[in-house]
């Protein structure tokens, strides 16, 4: 479609469409590309139409890694690694202890990751309720730093999550908690989620863990 056959730097939807041509007679050759032969005189038709918003201004494009989990008799994480769903963005990995009871998991990013704010949320859900969810606690902070939600002097308590427990009789468990990475030292940025309670040992109990990108600004101040 366009006439130019180099490399160029800016759009050739611009400059590149077509030739302009014009035939002379009788210029002095010792005046071409001097001479004036006239002027060209262009009109444009300008559609004005309202702005609209797309991709992660909408939320449409936000980095988000979702990983769903299924228990096995005796290990509520049968692999070293939870299973993320095809969109992912890759960011984030999950990492758990495989073949043990234990509740608690590891969320890993990539040494390229600099700086950013995200939210990590655990759903806990089974058929015949036998796990039971009392408190979580946060270790292995690598170049993350958890903000509290709830106003408190120390971090890795309750303070740092919303969360809803689940008893044994009870189907379904959540929490929720933010923190920012700031990777000064090129090396993973991490965070260990130990999850108090204890695990039933019936399979088919079935964990996700969503972590998005949220923008820094919406939760600077922690909840009273």
């Amino acid at each position: 479609m366009y006439v130019r056959t180099a490399a160029s730097t800016k759009a050739k939807s611009f400059t590149d469409l077509g030739y302009f041509v014009v035939g002379t007679e009788g210029i002095p050759f010792a005046a071409a590309g001097t001479q004036i032969l006239g002027e060209l005189w262009v009109t444009y038709r300008v559609k004005l139409s309202r702005a609209n918003l797309y991709n992660s201004l909408l939320g449409l494009s936000q980095p988000l890694d979702y990983y769903t989990n299924i228990a096995t008799a005796g290990a509520l994480w049968p692999t070293a690694t939870a299973i993320g769903r095809s969109s992912n963005s890759g960011i984030w990995t999950v990492v758990t202890a495989p073949s043990t009871p234990t509740l608690s998991f590891t969320i890993l990013g990539p040494t390229s990751l600099i700086a950013g704010c995200f939210q990590v949320t655990c759903y806990f859900a089974e058929t015949t309720p036998t796990t039971t969810i009392t408190g979580a606690s946060l270790t292995s902070l690598n170049n993350t730093t958890i903000v509290q939600q709830r106003s408190a002097p120390t971090v890795g308590t309750l303070s740092d999550f919303i969360i809803a427990g689940k008893t044994a009789t009870e189907s379904h468990g959540m929490l929720s908690f933010y923190f920012e990475v700031n990777n000064t030292n090129a090396s993973a940025p991490s965070v260990r989620v130990n999850i108090s309670g204890t695990f039933g040992g019936t399979a088919g109990v079935i964990t996700t863990v969503c972590v998005s990108q949220v923008p820094c600004t919406i939760r600077t101040s922690p909840l009273a």
